[in-house]
């Protein structure tokens, strides 16, 4: 079956958008009318950090994207975007990087934001489960940042390792609808990072700690990078 037009999901579909329980949108959210649609083109300092996975994460996947995806790198991040669509705003997330079919993709199951517009944008335009947060810290200048959601919290602190190079990452991604179609888009993040080792220290009663696994992790030191999230796609389950 060919791929069709993702539409934006309405106001009633966005609570329901799969995630992980820490994605989970508060009760007294009231969330925009109305955000701007994908492409989304950003400009962002933060940290990126990777991981090996272990088996044991796929079986947290939605069940649309468990069959058949082998688990090759967690990644977390801890970002602060100077420039987008609905103005800057911090963020949080974390991604589980599997092989299905002849390409990677990726799968986002927890994202926290400071900013409703993006709670969103991310949430209608990609089923991107962003939940609200409360930051502190200025990756830009001192490299740590904490994020403080419902029930959890997530500490980063990077340094950096080595010269600035000019660098482009690609990624496919794949989120699940509401309805169970697959929302498939990419990202590009291109700009000068620098190799860095992040120091995480997650807690949650739930499943963050699976997907974002406290310790040191090997990184990339984003400064004023250039991120850019394609429409989505549908697929059928």
């Amino acid at each position: 079956m060919r791929p069709w037009p993702g539409e934006p999901l309405v106001s009633s579909e966005l609570p329901l958008v799969p995630g992980a329980p820490e994605s989970a949108l508060p009760s007294d959210v009231q969330l925009p009318a109305d955000v701007p649609a994908a492409p989304w083109r950003c400009i962002f300092d933060g940290v990126i950090w990777m991981q090996r996975a272990g088996a044991g994460v796929t079986a947290l996947l939605p069940a649309p994207l468990r069959q058949a995806a082998t688990p090759r790198l967690l990644m977390g991040a801890h970002l602060h975007y100077t420039d987008t669509p609905v103005g800057p705003y911090s963020e949080v997330f974390a991604a589980l990087v599997v092989r299905a079919g002849v390409r990677p993709a990726a799968h986002v199951p927890f994202m926290a934001v400071d900013d409703l517009r993006s709670v969103r944008g991310g949430r209608a335009n990609w089923a991107l489960p962003k939940t609200v947060a409360r930051f502190t810290g200025d990756p830009a200048v001192s490299g740590t940042l904490e994020a403080v959601g419902q029930g959890w919290r997530i500490e980063t602190r990077a340094r950096a390792l080595g010269p600035a190079l000019r660098l482009v990452m690609g990624l496919r991604l794949a989120q699940v609808r509401p309805d169970g179609t697959v929302a498939r888009f990419s990202t590009t993040i291109s700009g000068r990072a620098r190799l860095a080792s992040a120091a995480v220290r997650s807690r949650s009663d739930h499943q963050l700690p699976v997907w974002m696994p406290p310790g040191r992790h090997v990184a990339l030191q984003w400064r004023g990078a250039s991120l850019t999230v394609t429409p989505a796609v549908r697929h059928a389950p």
